[in-house]
């Protein structure tokens, strides 16, 4: 598997981008609907 071969310190680096990202973006979403 390609995802063995990733250092677990790297994803988790970046499933923290990710998730800072998906945060910035609903709350970017939710200031555009307001």
């Amino acid at each position: 598997m390609i995802g063995e071969l990733i250092p677990s310190h790297v994803k988790g680096g970046a499933s923290a981008v990710v998730a800072t990202f998906g945060w910035l973006f609903s709350f970017l979403m939710i200031k555009c609907f307001e």
